[in-house]
């Protein structure tokens, strides 16, 4: 229809309520496409806005699966990035230390604090790590606490909010995710594309990225001690580039932007405007 709105597309909870609240009192006809991120979404948004939705997207099996529970129906698209980012040459000198990184917001589903632990029990095991960690959020400033109060200071990096995570991809063996509750894990395919590979939790969207034991490795989400453990063996292994050049060949052939925009636009069209 000339000069009118033929769908509206809401990206996660409170905009796909607006969007259905608007068709509904100013009886619009319209289509409302909803991007569904996040598990764990509050009873309301499930029961009443999702349900209302004509077509639903999440970017895991895992996030669906939270929505099948509530008998709400919807289609996986997986996330797409730039697989075009640079290639991190693994095969230049480093520094003496390993380093992991973490790419993200520091909020407590992340678990951050959990990777300062593990570095800590590292240093107390004679394994030299370090640790970069780019992101801010609200468990910023107890984050740098407790990185002060497990004396690791010298063995970790806030760097914060960066341009390019590209900057610190460049100096990494691994990244490492400890969430346990992640849609799917787009810091984590970005540095799959520079040829990074991932140690992540056994839980979660991740599992939809990393392939254990072939492009990263997964821990028990349950155990401190797991993660320590697999940290410890990546820090001391000579192979990481092998499942880095594993990690980068599957995160082109699933996650690229343009796999992402070709099934947008078939749900998109699947809707009956």
């Amino acid at each position: 229809r000339a000069n009118s709105i033929d769908a509206i597309y809401a990206s996660g909870g409170a905009p796909t309520q607006l969007a259905v609240h608007a068709r509904r009192f100013l009886k619009l006809d319209v289509t409302v496409f909803s991007h569904f991120h996040h598990p764990c979404t509050t009873l309301y948004y499930k029961s009443w806005s999702l349900k209302r939705a004509d077509i639903i997207v999440c970017p895991s099996r895992y996030t669906a699966s939270d929505l099948l529970a509530s008998d709400i129906a919807s289609k996986v698209i997986y996330n797409g990035v730039n697989v075009k980012m640079p290639v991190v040459n693994q095969s230049l000198a480093k520094e003496a230390a390993v380093r992991a990184c973490f790419v993200g917001q520091l909020e407590s589903n992340k678990r951050v604090d959990w990777l300062l632990r593990a570095v800590a029990m590292l240093k107390g095991r004679g394994c030299r790590l370090h640790l970069d960690i780019v992101g801010t959020g609200t468990e910023q400033q107890p984050l740098l606490e407790l990185s002060k109060e497990l004396n690791i200071d010298e063995r970790v990096t806030f760097h914060g909010r960066i341009d390019s995570i590209y900057d610190v991809l460049v100096g990494a063996d691994f990244s490492v995710m400890a969430s346990d509750v992640e849609g799917l894990g787009i810091s984590v395919i970005e540095a799959a594309v520079c040829g990074i590979p991932s140690i992540v939790s056994a839980s979660t969207g991740l599992l939809e990225v990393v392939e254990d034991g072939y492009s990263g490795w997964y821990f028990d989400s349950s155990s401190l001690e797991s993660l320590a453990d697999i940290l410890e063996q990546r820090t001391l292994a000579n192979d990481n580039h092998v499942f880095g050049e594993n990690a980068r060949e599957r995160a082109v052939r699933v996650f690229s932007e343009e796999s992402y925009k070709k099934e947008m636009l078939s749900a998109f069209s699947s809707a009956a405007f």
